[in-house]
C-alpha cells in the first residue's frame, strides 16, 4: 500500500514543480515584456521629440528667410515704423503652426553705447548699476544677458530691463518704434512723451493704421513733431541734444523674431532670432539664434 501511495504522490510533486517553473517563466516574460514596451515607448517619444524639433527648426528657418526678404524689400529704407513689422503673424505647414512677431531691436537702449545718465533711468537701475555696466571689462557685450555676470546686476534687475535694452545697432533709438519706458530713459518728460505717442497713433488713436504718424529722417524729427503737435523751446532743445549725441534716430537695421512653434496644437519650441545688417549692406545675416 505504501508503495502504491508513493507512486500516486510522486507525479503530483513533479507536476507542482513544473507549475512553479511555468509561473516563474511567465513572470520573467511579463517583466521582460513590460521593459520592452517601456523601451519602445521611450524610443518612440525620443524619435517624436527629435522629429518635432527638426520640423520646428526648419519652419523657423523659413520664417527667418521670409523676414530677411521682407526687410530687404523695405519700401521706406530711410525710416522704419511699427506698422512695417508683423505682430502675431502665422506660418502654417500641415499640423505645424508657428506664431511670430518681429521686434525692432533699435527701439531699445544699446547697453554698449548708452551713457550712464541714460542707463540709470531704466526700470530697476540706479547710478551704481549703470556705472558697473559702463565700466565692465566685458563691454562691448555680445549678448545682453551677459550683464548678469556683473556683481551689481541680478536676475530681478535683468528681468526689469531686458525688454528695453539691446546690444545691436549704433545706439540711435528709433523714435518711430520705441516704448514710453525708453523715451523716459532718454530724459523726455511725460507730457512730451504723450504727444509723441499720440502723434504715432494718428487721428484715429489706433496703431497700425494708415494715418499713423512717423518721422522720416533725423533732420526732420523736430519739423514732423512741430507740424503735428507743438514743442516748447526746452523740448526742442532736448530733442536736438539727443539727435546730436546720436541717441535718437528714425531707422533700424536689426530685428528680433520671437516665435512659438505648435505641432498638433502642442507647444514644441520657442525661438528668438536676431537678424541684422550694416548700413552699407543690403543682405541680412543671423546675429543671434536662441531656442528654448
Amino acid at each position: 500500500m505504501r508503495i502504491q501511495e508513493n507512486l500516486f504522490l510522486f507525479p503530483n510533486k513533479k507536476a507542482g514543480s513544473v507549475l512553479v517553473m511555468a509561473l516563474f517563466l511567465i513572470f520573467v516574460l511579463a517583466v521582460f515584456g513590460i521593459g520592452l514596451a517601456r523601451l519602445s515607448w521611450s524610443n518612440y517619444r525620443f524619435s517624436r521629440f527629435r522629429g518635432d524639433r527638426f520640423l520646428s527648426r526648419e519652419a523657423m528657418n523659413t520664417v527667418v528667410l521670409l523676414s530677411k526678404l521682407n526687410r530687404m524689400n523695405d519700401e521706406t529704407p530711410a525710416y522704419d515704423t511699427s506698422s512695417e513689422l508683423p505682430t502675431l503673424a502665422e506660418y502654417k505647414f500641415g499640423e505645424l503652426n508657428l506664431i511670430y512677431s518681429i521686434i525692432d531691436e533699435e527701439s531699445k537702449i544699446n547697453i554698449n553705447t548708452a551713457p550712464s545718465s541714460v542707463l540709470k533711468e531704466l526700470p530697476g537701475m540706479d547710478r551704481k548699476k549703470a556705472s558697473a555696466i559702463i565700466g565692465s571689462d566685458y563691454r562691448p557685450f555680445y549678448l545682453k544677458k551677459a550683464i548678469l555676470a556683473l556683481d551689481e546686476i541680478d536676475e530681478q534687475d535683468y528681468a526689469e530691463i531686458k525688454d528695453s535694452v539691446t546690444v545691436y545697432g549704433d545706439g540711435r533709438v528709433n523714435i518711430n518704434t520705441c516704448s514710453k519706458t525708453v523715451l523716459e530713459a532718454l530724459g523726455l518728460k511725460d507730457n512730451l512723451i504723450k504727444r509723441i505717442m499720440d502723434f504715432r497713433l494718428g487721428d484715429d488713436g489706433e496703431p497700425y493704421t494708415s494715418d499713423d504718424g512717423f518721422c522720416e529722417s533725423r533732420s526732420s524729427i523736430i519739423t514732423n513733431l512741430t507740424e503735428a503737435t507743438y514743442l516748447s523751446l526746452s523740448e526742442e532743445q532736448k530733442l536736438i541734444s539727443l539727435i546730436s549725441k546720436n541717441l535718437l534716430g528714425v531707422k533700424s537695421n536689426n530685428y528680433a523674431i520671437e516665435a512659438t512653434v505648435y505641432i498638433d496644437q502642442r507647444p514644441v519650441s520657442k525661438y528668438c532670432v536676431v537678424i541684422g545688417k550694416k548700413d552699407t549692406e543690403r543682405k541680412y545675416n543671423v546675429k543671434e539664434w536662441t531656442q528654448y
